[in-house]
């Protein structure tokens, strides 16, 4: 294989090739940071894989950056290219062997690691699902993995969740004068054949009127609902793991646990379309 030169003529270094990967791989994050923002649920569900796709191409060469760094901390001093038969002999390449770090400081090689780690963490908050509010509807695996529950945990506080979404599902289905909620409301503007996109911007914006019977409106509601919600949480999770929970910004009503009393009705309104 005939080693990559740059204009000069000269072969590239393990070093330098391994700036040029990294080079690359901030390349493809900022590409994937860059894009067009949006904040509908129908959006992001809309570009998941395509982001999915360009993750793992990322990941790729973030793996073949991995290995060229390892081959650079056991090359250091002199190569000597064994090429096999038929091969292009080309000529040994000195590497030059880093100085030593000062005491308490990174090395090159470990600096490097620790910008492609950030970088990776920034690609994937980027893949995180989030709803119209900007909040993360997780699965209850990855609030596992972020959370390091135990099985015993994960039960009680997917429970809890479940709960919740009851919560949710019963406040919409207060009936107006006429006899109809928000969940009929939102069924017919599936009916009139509106884009999701639409139908749940509709929806949001109901969020302001006034609960059927009550003068509070239903984000009054919904953020009564979320104090109470983690307050349960508070008292299953310790206080090191609700630090970490508010700073994951959860979409507390939407999380991925199985239950989906809002969905299943809507089907059974819509005749299971």
């Amino acid at each position: 294989m005939v080693p990559l030169r740059p204009t000069s003529g000269k072969p590239l270094s393990k070093l330098a090739l391994t700036f040029s990967l990294l080079a690359l791989a901030v390349a493809v994050f900022t590409k994937v940071s860059d894009g067009p923002k949006s904040t509908t649920p129908a959006a992001m569900a809309g570009k998941q894989d395509a982001l999915e796709q360009r993750l793992e191409s990322l990941e790729k060469q973030l793996g073949d950056l991995g290995r060229d760094l390892a081959q650079l901390q056991e090359d250091r001093g002199e190569r000597t290219p064994n090429p096999g038969q038929g091969a292009v002999a080309v000529a040994p390449v000195p590497v030059e062997k880093q100085p030593a770090a000062p005491s308490g400081t990174d090395s090159i090689d470990e600096r490097i690691r620790k910008e492609v780690d950030a970088r990776m963490r920034g690609v994937k908050e980027h893949l995180k699902r989030r709803n119209a509010f900007g909040q993360w509807e997780a699965s209850m695996k990855e609030l596992q993995a972020e959370l390091s529950l135990d099985e015993g945990d994960v039960e009680r506080v997917q429970d809890l969740f479940n709960a919740h979404k009851d919560e949710h599902f019963d406040l919409f289905s207060i009936a107006n004068d006429e006899g109809v909620n928000q969940w009929d409301r939102m069924a017919a503007d599936f009916r009139e054949g509106l884009p999701p996109k639409t139908v749940f911007e509709r929806f949001f914006k109901r969020f302001q009127e006034t609960i059927p019977g009550s003068d509070e409106t239903y984000a009054s509601r919904l953020k009564a609902l979320e104090v109470q919600m983690l307050e349960r949480l508070s008292e299953v999770l310790d206080d090191e793991r609700m630090a970490q929970l508010k700073k994951l910004n959860l979409a507390l009503g939407q999380m991925k646990t199985g239950y989906d009393p809002a969905g299943s009705h809507i089907r059974q309104l819509l005749g299971g379309q």
